[in-house]
């Protein structure tokens, strides 16, 4: 399924007065309303309206941020509510079916580039002088990742697809930012390790990155909380030992936390 995203969207007032999250789920609301089964309406099935966690999730927000963006966007009037579905406005308008000569000429194009999962290549130019001539069979074995997030595209290496790994495509459940803070003070406050106060948007984009990794032992939230509980049984003396040590200093920098995990700061390594 398609649409059509205009290049003055960069440039809409409207828009531009919300936060980059928002306009990134403007954009996510587009997609889903394109491939509903009433294109325009947001339904996940005939007669089944989009819920809020739905949206969430395919935006990979929380729900209270997902909600004031739907509101922020119903008074504008850039969103209405219909019999309990929520329909982009205007979108027969911009989003108008292709004519029958066009559809009939895209249908030929999509055939004639199908082909089996396998691609034929021809290296030509600069690699052609360096190696030769080269025409053979290519089998896509690895892709560059790509996380989405509200502040645009981060990428990644390029990663191999392993059997064991998930391709693109199959998410990763949403990182439950407040539920780990919650944890961690839960954990350490005992301790007189700094409560966390507020969940930046630093704070979330560090906790999603680690939440990502989904490592084989730290992949759910009684994971989180569980490595906390094991820096505050097993690592105290190091923990403790100063003021260093906080919540920030854990998740800001990826090697602070993956020399956390391995235990470099265990009581029994002395």
């Amino acid at each position: 399924m398609w649409l059509r995203l205009y290049p003055e969207t960069v440039w809409d007032r409207k828009l531009r007065r919300h936060p980059v999250s928002y306009r990134w789920m403007w954009i996510v609301l587009l997609c889903l309303a394109s491939e509903s089964p009433e294109r325009g309406r947001l339904l996940l099935k005939d007669g089944l309206p989009i819920s809020v966690e739905d949206v969430a999730d395919a935006a990979y927000l929380q729900v209270d941020e997902v909600q004031g963006a739907i509101e922020a966007f119903l008074s504008q009037g850039m969103l209405v509510e219909d019999d309990g579905a929520l329909v982009i406005a205007k979108w027969d308008d911009r989003q108008y079916q292709y004519d029958s000569t066009s559809t009939e000429r895209t249908r030929k194009w999509r055939q004639k580039r199908k082909s089996s999962e396998q691609y034929t290549c021809d290296v030509t130019g600069t690699s052609r002088e360096r190696h030769g001539n080269v025409t053979g069979t290519v089998q896509i074995t690895d892709y560059r990742e790509q996380i989405l997030t509200p502040n645009g595209v981060s990428k990644g290496a390029t990663v191999p697809l392993a059997p064991d790994r998930e391709r693109p495509g199959n998410r990763i459940p949403p990182c439950p930012h407040k539920k780990i803070v919650e944890a961690w003070n839960e954990v350490m406050s005992p301790l007189g390790i700094p409560r966390v106060k507020d969940v930046t948007e630093n704070r979330k984009r560090a906790m999603t990155r680690e939440w990502a990794k989904q490592r084989e032992k730290l992949k759910t939230l009684e994971d989180f909380k569980a490595f906390f509980g094991y820096l505050a049984n097993d690592c105290s003396k190091a923990i403790t030992g100063g003021k260093w040590f906080g919540f920030d200093w854990l998740f800001e920098k990826p090697e602070n936390f993956s020399k956390a995990l391995e235990g470099n700061y265990d009581n029994r390594r002395g």
